[in-house]
């Protein structure tokens, strides 16, 4: 994340201790939590959290080993249509991929990503729960239009015919996925509510229900803190991955996690298998906002943070 004027941050510097780890996966994705607008101040608004990160903060993420950005979140649509697809022609000028918004409804509906690794296909989608409403300068009410290029699915009120146009939407995404080639689809997810340390009753519905439509793994993100993961019919529902950069004291919202999973071939004609996952527990040091790995062996608020990841991810947690 980046909410706050940060012009004069290092953000090598904030991934410095993470980056080798990252660049040691064959493929590393994270949530770009900001649209990037360079022809904007790197910064909110003033009072508001609508947000516009920089162009510095996008070389930092490529360096420091990421490929694939997921972009549908509440923040892209903060800096409007053209901030979406300046978002995109600048994380694509750098080498990464974006995944959840497009250049066009056209285009967002063309395909999955498809991301070729050690000889497997992997497709991804990435859905939104909801995008951010703004005030304009008379305090008006401005509401994103509905024809978006990104897919804004109603995760909070997964219920009747939200929950049916949901799960059909996921059923013909998964079946595209497999005709493009797929050997493994992945569903980024942004949902749930803000610091709340549990998915909610609709999140594990929706995570079920995306597992069910035949996606092999579902990755949450948008509470700011981690959440516990749970294997459903053999799969991985990692509901909430915690903040992996953010500025605050608050200890919760500086620990997150990086969830390492190995997939594998299948038997013959058969689609790929996750094979092993494991999360290794981050910590952002404040207020020099720098990311690190957490174990027991930081000091007193580390330890402290330590005790929170343990008692969130149990065993699956992985030693660095």
């Amino acid at each position: 994340m980046q909410y706050r004027e940060q012009t004069q941050d290092d953000f090598h510097e904030s991934y410095a201790h993470i980056a080798p780890y990252l660049r040691s996966f064959d493929l590393t994705i994270g949530n770009l939590e900001f649209p990037v607008d360079s022809t904007l101040p790197p910064r909110p608004d003033p009072g508001t959290h609508r947000f516009n990160g920089s162009t510095r903060h996008l070389d930092a993420i490529a360096d420091a080993g990421f490929d694939v950005l997921q972009t549908a979140n509440n923040h892209c649509f903060d800096r409007g249509v053209i901030g979406m697809v300046r978002t995109l022609e600048a994380v694509e000028s750098r080498g990464m991929r974006a995944v959840g918004t497009a250049r066009s409804r056209d285009a967002l509906w063309a395909g999955p990503l498809l991301m070729r690794v050690n000889g497997l296909t992997i497709a991804f989608r990435a859905y939104t729960q909801v995008l951010n409403v703004w005030a304009d300068s008379l305090g008006r009410r401005i509401e994103p239009p509905p024809d978006l290029p990104v897919f804004v699915v109603p995760f909070y009120g997964w219920r009747g015919q939200n929950r049916e146009r949901g799960v059909a939407l996921f059923q013909d995404h998964v079946a595209e996925a497999h005709r493009a080639g797929a050997d493994f689809v992945v569903a980024l997810v942004h949902w749930g509510n803000d610091y709340y340390a549990r998915p909610t009753a609709e999140q594990r519905d929706a995570g079920h229900d995306l597992i069910d439509a035949g996606f092999d793994l579902v990755v949450g993100t948008h509470s700011h803190v981690l959440n516990g993961p749970e294997v459903y019919r053999g799969k991985l529902i990692a509901y909430s991955m915690g903040n992996f950069l953010a500025h605050g004291p608050n200890l919760e919202s500086r620990t997150g996690a990086v969830l390492q999973a190995e997939v594998v071939p299948g038997p013959p004609g058969q689609p790929a298998v996750l094979l092993s996952f494991g999360y290794l527990p981050v910590f952002v040091r404040f207020p020099q906002d720098i990311v690190v790995p957490l174990d027991s062996t930081g000091g007193p608020e580390e330890a402290r943070a330590w005790t929170n990841a343990r008692r969130v991810l149990g065993s699956s947690i992985v030693r660095h």
